[in-house]
């Protein structure tokens, strides 16, 4: 029953629209391997970061302005690679 609960608690995280931002987010705190793997499904890292991502405009900002980046460097190797 724990394992059901752990897996649909990880899946309901992976499929919010936040999660691509939050796994960002995490490379920038320089944590270990094993440390990143565990925060990037841990709930409530999740929703603390949610939380901060909705009521603070300047970590709202930042945050926005790091993942532009990345979509548009994602963007600049895709055409340069074909």
């Amino acid at each position: 029953m724990y394992i059901l609960k752990l897996i649909y608690m990880i899946m309901s995280i992976k499929f919010n629209k936040l999660y691509p931002l939050y796994l960002e987010y995490l490379k920038t705190r320089r944590l270990s391997k094993g440390a990143f793997e565990l925060i990037k499904i841990s709930e409530s890292e999740f929703i603390s970061f949610k939380d901060r991502y909705e009521k603070d405009p300047i970590f709202h900002n930042e945050q926005d302005k790091i993942f532009k980046q990345l979509i548009r460097d994602e963007k600049i190797n895709d055409i340069i690679n074909d």
